[in-house]
């Protein structure tokens, strides 16, 4: 029986609910949630905490997928997806090689890994292509015969294979490669429902491989369903709410904004909490 009260059902619930927030269309929510879930469980019960998530995150990207059918950048997430499975495949090598305070160190630098991908990004951008002329990163165009273009936009590829084997390590080892991914596509301008709809499809693929893994792990049984139709519950219905009535309202701008400040706070949190300081 669930007892809604108690301190770990309710950070359970604000973790469900911000999770569902982020697949719904606001990035950086995410991070935020499973820390605050970290920090009430102990550092022995961190790999259960972020196992039973797995699930919520599996369905809430299924909400998103469908709400933003449309939407989904084939061309880039197809390329995207095969690293990011490798990534997956290395996470579950490393992951009870790890505790706690590891994972949310490890959690913190990468998100800040993040944003200096970002920082380099801009970078790159005044380096190598002309003023007011478009970064290159379709796939067309890294494929383009052209051998000028092929240089300009091989930092980007580059780019794509690093963050997509960075996002499937950390999506299997703490449910947080969110930010990564939504890094790597603000770094290429996709817009906001374009980015939301190729994370939704990217990570519901990912997410249905990692269920299997932490049933083989035993991180998740049977046991667990009543817990698990709770918490999918919830962040299904976030996410939905996020994408009927936050999303639309949010210009592009400021979807970026909002974004990169989430990532950031997120990696602060995390490093102090993985030093064993905490803030909210």
């Amino acid at each position: 029986m669930i007892t809604f009260l108690s301190p770990l059902i309710l950070s359970q619930f604000i973790c469900a609910s911000l999770m569902g927030l982020d697949k719904g269309g606001i990035p950086g929510l995410a991070p935020i949630g499973i820390s605050f879930a970290l920090s009430i469980g102990s550092d022995l019960d961190s790999q259960r905490t972020l196992a039973l998530f797995v699930p919520c995150l599996f369905f809430a990207d299924l909400g998103a997928c469908y709400v933003y059918k449309e939407s989904v950048n084939m061309e880039i997430s197809k390329v995207f997806l095969v690293p990011m499975l490798v990534g997956i495949f290395i996470g579950f090598l490393v992951l009870n090689m790890i505790d706690g305070k590891q994972i949310k160190l490890c959690v913190g630098f990468s998100l800040l890994l993040v944003i200096f991908i970002q920082i380099y990004s801009l970078y790159l951008k005044s380096k190598f292509v002309e003023k007011d002329q478009p970064l290159p990163t379709k796939i067309s165009v890294i494929q383009d015969s052209n051998s000028n273009k092929k240089i300009k936009s091989s930092k980007d590829y580059y780019l794509l294979i690093f963050s997509a084997v960075i996002c499937g390590i950390l999506s299997t080892i703490a449910n947080i490669a969110g930010p990564i991914a939504t890094a790597y596509f603000l770094t290429i301008k996709l817009d906001k429902r374009e980015l939301n709809g190729s994370r939704a499809w990217l990570f519901m693929i990912a997410n249905a491989f990692k269920i299997l893994g932490q049933f083989y792990l035993k991180n998740i049984t049977f046991s667990d369903f009543e817990i698990l139709v709770y918490l999918i519950f919830i962040s299904v219905l976030f996410t939905f709410v996020a994408e009927r009535y936050i999303i639309k309202y949010l210009d592009q701008d400021a979807f970026e904004f909002i974004s990169w400040a989430l990532i950031l706070f997120s990696s602060i949190k995390m490093l102090l909490e993985g030093m064993s300081y905490s803030i909210i």
